[in-house]
């Protein structure tokens, strides 16, 4: 076995235990999470993490973008979770729960099931499709496009991506470059950015 494994958690002492665990299996090396090391899509992604930040972790630095299979453990019931999170119900071999307490057997099996996304336009469907996607994004455009500048460009961005209207989206890239430049009254010009977006993603 020959894997690559980007391990995410908010806690060191997990985080450590973790890595010790991974660093014994023959053939698994074990990175810390960062963004540019899912260039390679055929890494894993291990993420232990509490649900508060799942999602900003997931949809907006993981599946906004990459390919990479992710693999979630928690203390959360394996039914709960796939109900909250359907993409890891509907594609199982690019997503998977793993529940606490856990074998390292398991684990290892996973890595060997585990796929990337096929395809970038595969990508923008299956997440196109999935409510909790589709659902953190309107909250996201509804609660947190105005916060700051920086955040509203991110979330426009997302936004783009997820509606994958070419007009709509060549809309939002004019916009973005002028928010960028200072050029624009970002907060009214993103207010009626973000409601064209909401009308689109509610009307799928």
């Amino acid at each position: 076995m020959n894997k690559e494994v980007i391990l995410f958690s908010e806690n060191d002492e997990l985080f450590k235990a973790f890595k010790r665990a991974l660093k014994a299996v023959r053939g698994v090396e074990v990175c810390k999470f960062k963004t540019e090391l899912l260039e390679n899509e055929k890494r894993i992604v291990l993420i232990t993490i509490t649900e508060g930040n799942l999602q900003e972790l997931f949809y907006e630095e993981i599946r906004s973008k990459y390919r990479n299979p992710v693999i979630v453990t928690g203390f959360e019931d394996r039914l709960i979770f796939e109900k909250e999170h359907p993409l890891f119900y509907d594609h199982p071999y690019n997503h998977t729960y793993l529940g606490i307490p856990f074998e390292l057997e398991e684990l290892i099996n996973l890595f060997n099931e585990m796929i990337p996304i096929s395809s970038q336009p595969i990508r923008q469907a299956i997440c196109g499709s999935d409510r909790g996607y589709k659902g953190y994004i309107l909250t996201l455009l509804s609660h947190d496009l105005l916060k700051d500048m920086d955040r509203c460009i991110k979330i426009l961005k997302m936004a783009s991506n997820f509606v994958n209207d070419n007009i709509l989206s060549a809309e939002a890239e004019k916009a973005i470059n002028g928010i960028k430049k200072d050029d624009l009254d970002w907060p009214s010009v993103a207010s009626k950015l973000g409601q064209k977006f909401v009308n689109i993603i509610k009307g799928n």
